[in-house]
């Protein structure tokens, strides 16, 4: 099963900026699914899904790299409140349960974002395209133990209790802008 590294998701944004510095309030939906399937003790391949789903506000702020009339780009640092949880769901032979997953852990997420935003524009129209590489990383390491133990029943006891890690992930987000141009 891979890590849960390049999420996708929602993001809504509102913000502001002048020549040299911008700000921008944010809330963030991300979140994947990964899956493994294995054959069990009794002959019948075995699957399971693991869902891992982050919300958070982030509060952002970042100065401006350089600007023409069309592309501006900003390089920033956001600090990020929420949480972050993860489910599972168990199958057969790659068919699952329409059924909802089971949430199996919740976190606190406080953390910060590094980004570089890229905006990209017409002289014509009120707003733009967003483009905005980022590293997520969170100053609080996640216990994964009850994980662990839901995924791995009979061998999680030979594992270390202190199981702890950090979600970290990085990924690209695109976002269409409104703003309104200065006249100079």
């Amino acid at each position: 099963m891979g890590n849960f590294t390049f999420p996708n998701g929602f993001c809504a944004s509102l913000g502001g900026s002048s020549r040299k510095l911008m700000f921008d309030l944010t809330w963030v939906g991300r979140h994947m699914t990964r899956s493994a399937s294995g054959m069990q003790p009794n002959g019948v391949e075995g699957s399971r899904e693991l869902k891992w789903r982050m919300n958070s506000f982030n509060v952002g702020f970042g100065v401006a790299l350089g600007q023409t009339r069309k592309l501006r780009v900003n390089l920033g640092l956001s600090f990020d409140f929420g949480y972050e949880r993860i489910f599972t769901r168990v199958g057969q032979n790659g068919v699952f349960d329409p059924a909802e997953f089971q949430e199996i852990q919740k976190n606190l997420l406080v953390g910060s974002t590094i980004f570089v935003q890229i905006i990209l524009s017409t002289e014509n129209l009120p707003g733009g395209i967003f483009i905005r590489p980022y590293f997520q990383f969170p100053y609080l390491k996640t216990d994964i133990y009850r994980v662990n133990e839901e995924i791995n029943p009979n061998t999680f006891f030979n594992d270390p209790v202190d199981n702890d890690t950090y979600s970290w992930n990085t990924g690209v987000q695109l976002q269409i802008g409104l703003f309104r141009r200065s006249s100079n």
